[in-house]
C-alpha cells in the first residue's frame, strides 16, 4: 500500500470538508496543495484529466473527488489507512509515482513528511513554568494572567517623572501574600523568582524585587518592544523564516481540519479558538 493522496487548494470548502472527515476517522493521508505548489496542477491533470479539487488517489488509483472519498471511507473501505493500522511503505516496498510524491513545500497530515519538515529549535522548557511556594508548577501564560489580576497598578511619580501601570515592591509583596497565603519572606522570594522569569521588573531595571518602595511593573505593561508582550522571549530564535512559516502553516492546517464541519466543510472559528494548539 502506498497510501492516500489528496490534491487540494486553500479556501476550498470541499477540501476542508474532506480533511475534516478524514481527521474524524483518524485516516492518514498526504496532501498536495495546489495553492502552495501551483506547478503540481500538471501532475493532477496528467493523472486523472481533471483540474478541480479535491481529487483523491488511493494507492495510485484515482477514486474521484471529496464526496467519493467520504462515501468510500464511510463504507469502511479505507479503514486500513487509519492511524496505528497503516504503515507507510519504505522505498524498497513500493515505487511511488513521482506525480503523487509529496511536494518539497507541503501542507496537511502527510504520513511520510516528518523527515522533510525543518526541525523546530529546542524550547527552553525549564523556563516555561514558574514553581510556586507550595511546589505547584504553572505556565508562564497562566502566571502572567493571574498577576495581571492580583497585582496593584497605578501611575506612580518620582522626581517629576510618572511611571505608568506600576506598583511599589511593598504593595507587590502584600498582593502575593494575600493571594497565595504566604509569609512576607516567602512573598519576597516568589517576587524575585517572577523577576528572574522576566514576568515583572523594576521600572528602570535597576533593582531586585523586594519589600521596598522601588517601583516595579509587570511585563505586559512595559513598553512593548517584542511580539510576545506577556514575557521577554527567551527561547531560541529560528532565523529560517520560511521553515518557521512552513511549521506554522502545517499546524494551522491541522487546527482548521479539526474545526471544520464534516457536513459542510465550513470552519467554526469558536472551535478553532478553543483548540489547545491555537494560542
Amino acid at each position: 500500500m502506498i497510501g492516500i493522496t489528496i490534491f487540494s487548494a486553500e479556501g476550498c470548502d470541499k477540501c476542508r470538508q474532506l480533511k475534516a472527515s478524514l481527521a474524524a476517522h483518524d485516516v492518514v493521508y498526504s496532501d498536495i496543495s495546489l495553492s502552495r505548489n501551483p506547478e503540481r496542477i500538471y501532475d493532477l491533470v496528467s493523472l486523472c484529466g481533471r483540474n478541480g479539487v479535491p481529487q483523491v488517489f488511493v494507492d495510485s488509483d484515482h477514486i474521484g473527488g471529496g464526496d467519493d472519498a467520504i462515501a468510500l471511507m464511510e463504507s469502511g473501505k479505507l479503514d486500513r489507512y487509519r492511524r496505528g493500522v497503516f504503515v507507510p511503505p519504505s522505498v524498497d516496498e513500493a515505487t511511488v509515482d513521482a506525480r503523487l510524491a509529496p511536494s518539497k513545500s507541503k501542507s496537511g497530515a502527510a504520513p511520510h513528511d516528518d523527515k522533510e519538515t525543518p526541525d523546530t529549535p529546542p524550547r527552553d522548557k525549564e523556563n516555561d513554568t514558574v514553581v510556586l511556594p507550595d511546589g505547584e508548577s504553572v505556565s508562564i501564560l497562566e502566571m502572567t494572567s493571574i498577576l495581571m489580576i492580583i497585582m496593584p497598578r497605578a501611575d506612580l511619580s518620582y522626581h517629576a517623572k510618572v511611571y505608568r501601570d506600576s506598583f511599589t515592591g511593598s504593595d507587590g509583596v502584600e498582593a502575593l501574600m494575600e493571594h497565595y497565603d504566604l509569609e512576607r519572606e516567602e512573598a519576597v522570594e516568589l517576587g524575585i523568582e517572577l523577576q528572574r522569569a522576566q514576568l515583572l521588573d523594576h521600572v528602570c531595571s535597576d533593582h531586585e524585587f523586594g519589600d521596598t518602595q522601588f517601583f516595579f511593573r509587570l511585563q505586559p505593561f512595559r513598553q512593548p518592544r517584542v511580539l510576545n508582550t506577556f514575557r521577554v522571549w527567551t527561547n531560541p530564535v529560528d532565523y529560517n523564516f520560511m521553515a518557521l512559516m512552513e511549521r506554522l502553516k502545517k499546524l494551522m492546517d491541522k487546527i482548521e481540519a479539526r474545526a471544520s464541519s464534516i457536513e459542510t466543510g465550513l470552519m467554526d472559528y469558536s472551535i478553532a479558538e478553543s483548540d489547545p494548539h491555537y494560542l
